[in-house]
């Protein structure tokens, strides 16, 4: 070794075999749990590179795989996590969520998932306890008090707030509806961030779409219905195929009501007489379904059964449209005409807050920007 190295070096190399000879009275001593607690853990036994790969090479101590130190490191890591949640109302959540994770880890290594091929590394299982822990301390932060407490919405809110950590809390959210006693069952949808190009229908194009399904015939009354539920109403084509004639309410004017989320909507007057008319020629496509027995207002070519999405999006195609257009339109329009609460949304059309919160921050700076052009008075814009 350079001379120059080793006088920077001595004293630091001289200290790990200080470590080991107080830490151990005998070389077989020295197990993998045991060196990485002495040296400082992984990161400390790589400044000791040079004098441990040393011992290795004369098998002065047991020789032990690198993989191995990776494991024992971050199971050291992981036991320290949850011995700092002492006191903690989650904390026996997360010992409970590791003691998990290590089952499962334990079942892949027995049918032979090992080595380069294991499916779950040890550093995944600190990953997926690091966003659990994040979710319990944002959930603390809140006032919530025990883990049954958690709902939808707040996932969601977290979501939104640590996009990074999709993955990982996805492993928790399973757990969770898995094996601790919940009173409603949590789900995390994923929601893209951002739309594609030209997602947005023109406004022409859009009026030329609604003017179309306000008038129909007899024959495309079932098509306009749902055309019309997408564009105004923000529904996608799975929820506008398994719609019930349970969820439809008469008013004594004529008007129906219908719940699309947790919110009924009053339907437009116009709608609600094309609704009328579906009604009064509703047919199913089976010979054997009748229509006073089948409970969706759109039948399927199933006995039974509701109308298929795939149908659905094939006539849509053929308008030149497609059902990703007609929901970003609608709640484009939504913001356009006034709308500035998410809640409005996710309570009238059975959308998701994140959804509702990453169309409000594409467009609202948009829609500023609109109004600031706008003339004041009745003069030209500037």
């Amino acid at each position: 070794m350079n001379p120059e190295k080793l006088v920077h070096r001595i004293n630091s190399y001289y200290l790990f075999f200080v470590r080991l000879d107080l830490a151990f009275s005998k070389p077989t001593e020295i197990t993998p749990v045991a060196l990485l607690k002495s040296v400082g853990g992984l990161d400390g036994l790589r400044r000791y590179t040079v004098p441990y790969g040393y011992l290795l090479k004369h098998r002065i101590i047991p020789e032990t795989t690198r993989s191995l130190l990776q494991d024992e490191a971050e199971s050291i890591r992981q036991e320290a996590m949850i011995a700092k949640l002492d006191g903690k109302w989650y904390a026996p959540v997360m010992a409970r969520y590791r003691n998990h994770l290590l089952t499962v880890r334990a079942r892949y290594d027995s049918r032979g998932w090992k080595g380069e091929d294991t499916r779950m590394k040890a550093r995944s299982i600190t990953l997926n306890l690091r966003a659990a822990r994040r979710l319990c301390e944002t959930l603390d932060a809140i006032g919530v008090q025990m883990i049954q407490q958690t709902t939808p919405e707040m996932l969601d809110k977290f979501f939104m707030d640590y996009p990074g950590l999709a993955v990982s809390i996805r492993a928790f959210v399973r757990y969770l509806n898995r094996k601790e006693k919940l009173f409603q069952r949590l789900r995390l949808k994923t929601v893209a961030r951002s739309v594609p190009e030209g997602i947005f229908l023109p406004r022409e194009k859009s009026t030329a779409l609604i003017q179309a399904w306000m008038t129909p015939t007899d024959e495309t009354l079932r098509q306009s219905l749902i055309g019309l539920f997408m564009l105004l109403y923000a529904q996608t084509v799975k929820n506008c195929v398994r719609l019930r004639l349970d969820a439809l309410i008469q008013r004594a004017d004529g008007r129906y009501r219908i719940a699309f989320g947790r919110a009924e909507i009053h339907l437009d007057a116009r709608i609600s007489a094309i609704l009328d008319r579906y009604l009064n020629v509703r047919q199913t496509l089976v010979a054997l379904d009748h229509a006073d027995e089948n409970p969706y207002l759109f039948p399927g070519r199933q006995l039974g059964s509701h109308l298929s999405a795939e149908s659905v999006s094939g006539w849509l195609k053929k308008a030149g449209v497609s059902s990703d257009q007609l929901f970003a339109t609608s709640i484009y329009n939504a913001y356009q005409n006034g709308l500035r609460l998410p809640k409005v949304l996710v309570r009238a059309f059975g959308i998701t807050d994140t959804t509702a919160i990453k169309y409000l921050n594409m467009l609202d700076p948009r829609l500023v920007m609109e109004i600031e052009r706008k003339p004041l008075g009745g003069g030209d814009e500037p």
